[in-house]
């Protein structure tokens, strides 16, 4: 996986794509999600400020080694964790996982 600026222009680039709308990133936010009492997920999750969106003007987005994960700033998905929550709970495509 990458780091650092890579990681950020990558993330960047697949908001464009998905959402045709600017993303600018605004915060990152190191999330670990368990469930009883076993770790199912622990990552960063950056947050990207959105310009164009008709719907929201947040975004989350991370990475994983199948690819990247976005997730709109709408309905229960209103943080960092609960993108990744959301994303868990998500049916099959309805997430954008793009590798």
């Amino acid at each position: 996986m990458r780091t650092g600026r890579a990681t950020i222009r990558l993330l960047e680039h697949e908001i464009r794509a998905r959402y045709r709308c600017r993303a600018r990133p605004v915060d990152q936010r190191s999330v670990a999600e368990s469930y009883r009492g076993f770790t199912i997920w622990r990552g960063v999750v950056h947050v990207f400020e959105l310009t164009g969106h008709p719907r929201a003007g947040r975004c989350y987005a991370w990475e994983e080694e199948w690819g990247v994960v976005t997730m709109l700033h709408e309905g229960p998905v209103d943080s960092p964790a609960g993108a990744v929550l959301g994303a868990a709970r998500a049916a099959p495509g309805s997430v954008s996982r793009r590798g």
